[in-house]
């Protein structure tokens, strides 16, 4: 029960407005809670002693290979992601050679689509269980 609803709606707007226009959501589990989303920097959460936000960064192509190239996930599947490219042997250190480094960030975005596929696939199975489960008109 909602002891104080007006205090509650003030709270989501304010959040809401902090969190912006974009699209605040996980593009591989489909996360979007804005209660449990922070919209700060990395670095002001270090600062301030708060821990990492649900929804992250991640560096598409690694961070030293490119650290422009980002995609919002949450948390859990930066840590699958991370792990596939641990798993596959990219390595995320800087890459000095360009050819070298372009092969780093080929891997690394291979191990990412093939995360978003699964993610895909997962999405579908849902649909078509829900379709199935529908009345037929």
């Amino acid at each position: 029960m909602d002891n104080d609803p007006i205090r509650t709606a003030g709270r989501e707007t304010r959040r809401l407005e902090r969190l912006g226009s974009g699209p605040l959501v996980c593009i591989l589990c489909g996360y979007t809670d804005p209660v449990a989303l922070i919209p700060v920097s990395k670095a002001w959460l270090q600062e301030h002693g708060v821990p990492r936000s649900l929804l992250e960064d991640h560096p598409f192509y690694g961070e030293n290979h490119d650290p422009e190239a980002t995609v919002l996930i949450c948390r859990n599947c930066h840590a699958v992601v991370h792990e596939g490219l641990l798993q596959a042997g990219v390595s995320l250190l800087p890459e000095p050679d360009p050819v070298a480094r372009v092969a780093l960030m080929l891997d690394a975005e291979a191990v990412f689509f093939e995360a978003l596929a699964a993610a895909k696939r997962r999405s579908a199975k849902i649909l078509r269980d829900v379709v199935r489960k529908e009345p037929v008109q």
